[in-house]
């Protein structure tokens, strides 16, 4: 399912370029498939393959650590190889100007980041660790510490990109000891919801939208497209950019979440339509 989403997204994408962009080089655009960058957003793809794969093997190593403890030690291996360094390597230590403006000024390399692109796989044994042991967390104090972690990103991000344009660097990316803890807290938050309590609806509305995660994301790259190079030529002050963001989003996440729904419904009707086939074959063969 996963891989018939990528190449649905990755085919109306490609239209897209072709039809709307006026890019000539179709040829080199189907080529782009297997290079997973027809669809700009499909580098998640493209790992998930491999983690796929892998998968049984981090489950040996997982399931084959005797105790809690050793397990917390695993975690504590996987954070220091790939999400400690983009937090440490931030800085320069030799220019005192760079505590005052950050943006520009080269870094100093401090810690050994050389694993941080396996950062996958950690999150991988968070996610085996939070299903198998169910951390618990005081609701309020979850959120309070989930907001905490919003506004200190946020600020780091502000002090980082002061009287500058906005800097990117690794302490946001999705390897970050900043993301990865928002991220955990995220996680023992929504778990800790009694969705028996919620309505039958919004059950079956929370289901359809999180079957549709994957495919709202690799086609919102086309609504992205459309929408903030628009927004970028028609609102000059950022101020007034964040405000459009409060509409803007929530309306690129509703027409992403609808034509991955529909894509889904495709893979579904396909998928019925060959088991249909495959059980007709079977009494054929079978009797």
């Amino acid at each position: 399912k996963i891989l018939y989403t990528y190449v649905i997204v990755s085919i109306i994408c490609i239209i897209y370029k072709v039809v709307i962009e006026g890019y000539t080089t179709t040829w080199h655009m189907i080529l782009s498939i297997f290079s997973f960058s027809a669809a700009g957003y499909s580098w998640y793809v493209e790992m998930y393959i491999g983690l796929f794969l892998i998968i049984p093997f981090l489950n040996l190593i997982y399931n084959n650590l005797k105790s809690q403890k050793q397990k917390r030690g695993l975690l504590f291996v996987m954070l220091f190889m790939t999400a400690l360094p983009d937090v440490m390597n931030a800085y320069n230590f030799e220019q005192l100007s760079f505590w005052k403006h950050p943006a520009g000024v080269e870094i100093n390399v401090i810690f050994p980041q050389y694993w941080t692109c396996v950062y996958p796989i950690t999150y991988y044994f968070i996610g085996a660790y939070i299903c198998e042991y169910k951390p618990k967390m005081n609701r309020n104090l979850n959120i309070v510490l989930i907001i905490l972690s919003i506004f200190f990103i946020g600020l780091f991000c502000y002090w980082y990109s002061f009287e500058s344009t906005f800097v990117w660097g690794g302490f946001q990316s999705y390897s970050s000891l900043f993301v990865v803890i928002l991220s955990y807290l995220c996680f023992v938050f929504f778990m800790s919801i009694d969705y028996s309590k919620c309505g039958e609806c919004f059950k079956k509305v929370l289901a359809v939208v999180s079957s549709s995660t994957l495919g709202a994301y690799l086609i919102s790259e086309i609504f992205d497209m459309i929408i903030y190079s628009r927004l970028n030529e028609s609102v000059a002050e950022l101020k007034y950019k964040a405000v459009f963001g409060l509409i803007i989003v929530p309306v690129i996440f509703t027409l992403s979440v609808i034509i991955s729904i529909m894509i889904n419904k495709s893979y579904s009707l396909i998928k019925s339509i060959g088991d249909k086939k495959l059980l007709k074959e079977k009494n054929n063969i079978y009797g």
